[in-house]
């Protein structure tokens, strides 16, 4: 427990607070200052892994000094299990060292694993090549999860804000809660990967995030020519943006170093399910690209990066989207179609219609009957002559289907159902509506042939459907 203030800043080689592998718990109202010498702020001497270190109260401040973390891994050094559940914490990473996480990874030593954030007030810097909260210098990310608190991370140049350091991947990050702001350094990902790396397995169901990319770093998924994949929104407020030629939402830019189009910026299994979302794609600058003039975005707002060689796979089954296009009439979201069984529809909400003005909501059931045919009997044609099915959810709707019709051979619809005998081409709507839940559906629609023919068999084209004379 800390009390009143407190400063430790060690020599060359060695953390400010040193803690390799025994568990270590800061907490109380007092203040600590943690700087290392070639090591962390808090967490491994150099060479020496950072790990199994919790903070739960106090303001606390750890810097490392190049090339440590400013919390876990000393030089060459990972860091993990590292937890975060209260007070103000500012991790500020020495060069090449995460704010929080993995120091210098040449080699493949400088990752960041279990990162847990519950609470409190955190900021994370990294240093040149370094995640605000993840891998160090060439260092990997793994298994980051934040359910609350005020969390702001830092990439450094080459390095995303969450996940992955240079040349290293961010994989397996959860939120669920809080506030966080995450940006990438130039080339990486503002959640994912670094500069060349992939950001995969993530998933987002709470809290309100924006997350930003560098130049060719999507701002959730890969760094330039990393892919995004297995990426699931579910819920919370996602605020994401890509650096040039990158994805919102997905891959990296998919241009080589030499402006010319490769294999990497794939996205792939990117799934939303619901939440609120605003996913803004990356401009492309002219031709000389060195003038950066931005002319209009290219890459796709979700799914591949501009140069990509593939088009990003993705599954939209839920959500409220910050599309300023409002294409709900053409069934897009961002230009991409939802799922098969569900629609774009305009956001009618009016806390929210504004900023998020399209919807996606699963589409209502309604199946018409084949070469429907109607004999004069003396009553009109029944709604469900024509529909064999008409639901909202499990509930029935069949009172509310709305009916058009034309003459065979003509183009001029006509409200409701016809009533005299002959042939035509009928159009059944549902609209959108609720089921006895409240749970809203799209609407649909779907067309039929209808012949309404007399009793005798006669041609009485023209007549009523209830069998009188014309």
């Amino acid at each position: 427990m800390i009390e009143g203030e407190n400063s430790l800043t060690s020599t060359f080689g060695h953390a400010g607070l040193r803690n390799g592998e025994n568990p270590l718990a800061i907490s109380g109202q007092g203040s600590l200052f943690a700087e290392g010498g070639g090591a962390a702020g808090i967490g491994g001497d150099r060479k020496q892994n950072g790990s199994n270190i919790t903070i739960a109260g106090g303001t606390v401040t750890a810097v490392g000094n190049e090339p440590g973390a400013g919390i876990g891994g000393g030089f060459m050094s990972s860091g993990s299990n590292i937890t975060i559940t209260g007070g103000v914490v500012t991790a500020q990473g020495g060069k090449f060292g995460a704010g929080i996480g993995g120091s210098y990874g040449y080699d493949l030593t400088g990752n960041s694993a279990d990162v847990t954030i519950t609470g409190g007030e955190v900021t994370a810097i990294g240093g040149y090549g370094s995640a605000g909260i993840g891998g160090g210098y060439w260092g990997f990310c793994s298994n980051v999860v934040i359910e609350g608190g005020q969390v702001t991370a830092q990439g450094g140049e080459r390095a995303a804000g969450i996940g992955g350091g240079e040349g290293g991947g961010g994989n397996d990050i959860v939120i669920t809660g809080g506030t966080v702001t995450a940006t990438g350094g130039e080339w990486a990902a503002g959640v994912g990967g670094g500069f060349n790396g992939d950001g995969s397995d993530m998933a987002i169901s709470g809290g309100t995030v924006t997350a930003t990319g560098g130049s060719e770093g999507a701002g959730i998924g890969g760094g330039v020519v990393g892919d995004g994949r297995n990426i699931a929104i579910s819920g919370g407020t996602v605020m994401a943006y890509g650096g040039d030629f990158a994805t919102a939402i997905g891959g990296g830019s998919g241009l080589d170093n030499n402006i010319r189009p490769c294999s990497g910026g794939r996205g792939s299994n990117i799934a939303i399910t619901g939440g609120f979302v605003a996913a803004i794609p990356g401009q492309t600058p002219d031709p000389d690209y060195a003038q950066g003039t931005v002319i209009r975005p290219i890459a796709q707002a979700i799914g591949s990066g501009y140069g990509s060689l593939t088009y990003g796979d993705s599954s939209i089954t839920g959500g409220f989207f910050a599309d300023e296009a409002r294409d709900w009439a053409g069934n897009t979201v961002y230009g991409l179609a939802p799922a098969p069984g569900y629609a774009a529809a305009e956001n009618r909400e009016g806390a929210t219609k504004d900023a998020f003005p399209v919807r996606v909501l699963p589409v209502a059931t309604l199946e018409v009957r084949a070469d429907v045919q109607h004999v004069c009997d003396g009553s009109a044609v029944a709604a469900s002559e024509v529909v064999s099915t008409a639901r909202y959810g499990d509930a029935d709707a069949l009172d509310a289907v709305a009916f058009e019709h034309r003459e065979a051979g003509r183009s001029d619809w006509k409200a409701g159902l016809p009533e005299d005998v002959g042939t035509y081409r009928v159009r059944a709507t549902l609209p959108e509506g609720a089921d006895a839940g409240g749970a809203l559906y799209a609407a649909a629609s779907a067309e039929t042939d209808l012949a309404i023919v007399s009793a005798d068999g006669a041609d009485r084209t023209g007549d009523p459907a209830d069998g009188s004379p014309a």
